[in-house]
């Protein structure tokens, strides 16, 4: 039996910091649509490859569960849209994290 990451630590964590947020795909064809994630306006990275503890780089990041995305909706893509609290970010970067959630990569929007 494996360990089920997705229900285990994906789930109770957006269930403590998540917030509903509403993703618009860059294809009109795709309805918008809300879902749940764990906003970060200024998530910090450490690098392991150096013997001390530096940050590398300064990101705005949100992490969602794949199982949240719609049916007609499966794939998150660069160039897709978040607004979050009325400011909008467009995704610049889709990133596997723990296994059966994302990482995405924003930039603020006008």
């Amino acid at each position: 039996m494996s360990f089920n990451f997705d229900e285990f630590i994906n789930k109770p964590s957006l269930k403590m910091f998540g917030q509903v947020v509403m993703l618009i795909p860059a294809k009109s064809e795709f309805a918008p649509f809300e879902i749940s994630g764990d906003f970060h306006e200024d998530y910090k990275e450490a690098n392991p490859n150096l013997s001390e503890a530096s940050i590398s780089s300064s990101k705005v990041v949100i992490f969602i569960r794949d199982i949240d995305l719609p049916d007609y909706y499966s794939k998150i893509n660069q160039g897709d849209l978040i607004e979050v609290d009325s400011k909008s970010y467009q995704i610049i970067d889709v990133q596997i994290h723990i296994s059966g959630s994302k990482k995405l990569i924003l930039h603020e929007s006008p």
